[in-house]
């Protein structure tokens, strides 16, 4: 009895001060893809536009991001990014779309491909997606690569 009465106070304050040491994992299992790029002016593609991504989860839970960006390269020279603060959602194992806007800052390059006789390209996808649970600040990056028709219709992913 008197080993328990010395021991409580000690496992009471243990628990107090290791009870509030959760943090939440941070977000995995999230997929990104370019379903399509739609030009501002068909005419001069490198002009920017518009990408249309597919985000895919993997997760058991639903996720939120506050906002995404996004490293474009084209045949492994980059030409651009494409952000937005447009927040979205993804429940559990499912996916969903996005429109993002495009600006290129190699413009000759992307001249040079949508010109070409076959103006599909290979790209690669760097994106930062950017979520908050509760007053934790995460960044999940993901890597994505397929094939991307400049002219304006539908890519491909790999």
């Amino acid at each position: 009895m008197r080993i328990l009465r010395r021991c409580l106070p000690a496992l009471a304050l243990f628990a107090l001060v290791f009870a509030g040491c959760a943090s939440t994992a941070p977000p995995s299992g999230i997929t990104t893809a370019i379903l399509g790029f739609h030009p501002t002016d068909a005419s001069h593609p490198e002009a920017g536009g518009t990408l249309t991504l597919r985000f895919a989860s993997e997760s058991i839970s639903p996720l939120g991001f506050t906002r995404s960006t996004h490293k474009l390269f084209l045949n492994d020279t980059y030409v651009g990014k494409a952000a937005t603060d447009v927040p979205f959602g993804l429940a559990p194992l499912t996916s969903t779309t996005q429109d993002v806007p495009v600006r290129f800052e190699n413009a000759a390059l992307v001249r040079q491909l949508a010109g070409a006789s076959d103006s599909h390209a290979t790209y690669r996808l760097e994106s930062i997606l950017f979520q908050t649970v509760n007053d934790d600040n995460y960044e999940l990056k993901t890597h994505s690569e397929g094939s991307l028709d400049l002219r304006g219709t539908a890519g491909a992913a790999k």
